[in-house]
């Protein structure tokens, strides 16, 4: 059961824990028996309370609500817990998520920031590539292979930085250009162990001991400054050999001026 703060419910009935509660004449309560439910109808926010609770009497289920007349509340769940019921992965402050490190919800990547990727390191939304900022990066109706167009059945060149390449994403992938960029650190998300969080970050993040430590939160251009200065001189220099780099394109993707 999904209560408020102060351990009242939607109809503001003050609740306590391992105490019986009986509707009056006509009503009931209502709960969840799927955690998967649990916040399809209610706010994603660490400050509401989540309750084990015993149902007596006659239960009625209907679609992804139960009700009955008389109930106990067992146990409070701690904030670790109730996020583990919504998730598959780990370190998520998310819900639904299969992948790790997300802040997003519905992502089956890592260190998504945004919602139902597949791919990772994304702060947009609905994307199957990684490291995109935008939203549904992918191709629709294609009987091909990387292809970002539609209704296509040959692999095309791909764009690069804004103008038409003279080579396929597959080709591109096997470029060593690529290896650096998939290689290194893109952290979009960073897990804060309590020992390394500050004291405006407790603060922030009241709610850090119940994990340990907190999901920090980077901007885009954070996480593509900090991939850049993690490459080597050589490094950099092969991103900037990839056929058609355009530094204003590159300072508008990722906010670094060279």
């Amino acid at each position: 059961m999904i209560l408020n703060p102060d351990l009242t419910n939607s109809t503001g009935t003050q609740l306590v824990i391992g105490q019986r509660f009986k509707a009056e004449g006509d009503g009931n309560f209502s709960f969840h028996t799927d955690s998967n439910d649990l916040f399809k109808f209610h706010k994603f926010v660490d400050t509401m309370r989540v309750c084990e609770m015993v149902a007596y009497g006659d239960v009625v289920t209907e679609g992804n609500y139960s009700t009955c007349i008389e109930f106990e509340l067992t146990r409070e769940l701690p904030w670790s817990d109730v996020l583990a019921l919504v998730n598959n992965g780990k370190n998520n402050t998310g819900r639904r998520n299969s992948g790790d490190l997300n802040s997003g919800d519905l992502n089956s990547g890592d260190l998504n920031s945004g919602d139902r990727n597949s791919g990772d390191r994304n702060s947009g939304d609905r994307n199957s590539g990684d490291r995109n900022s935008g939203d549904r990066n992918s191709g629709v109706f294609n009987k091909t292979n990387f292809s970002s167009g539609v209704f296509c059945s040959v692999e095309q060149p791909a764009m690069f930085f804004n103008k038409p390449g003279t080579m396929t994403l597959r080709e591109f992938f096997d470029t060593e250009a690529y290896g650096i960029i998939n290689e290194h650190d893109f952290p979009l998300t960073e897990w804060v162990d309590e020992s390394r969080m500050t004291d405006q970050q407790k603060t922030d993040n009241p709610k850090f001991f119940v994990m340990g430590g907190y999901l920090k939160v980077n901007s885009y251009e954070y996480a593509c400054k900090a991939w850049w200065d993690s490459l080597s001189s050589d490094e950099q220099d092969i991103i900037q050999q990839i056929p058609g780099f355009d530094k204003q394109v590159f300072f508008e993707v990722t906010g670094i001026q060279l």
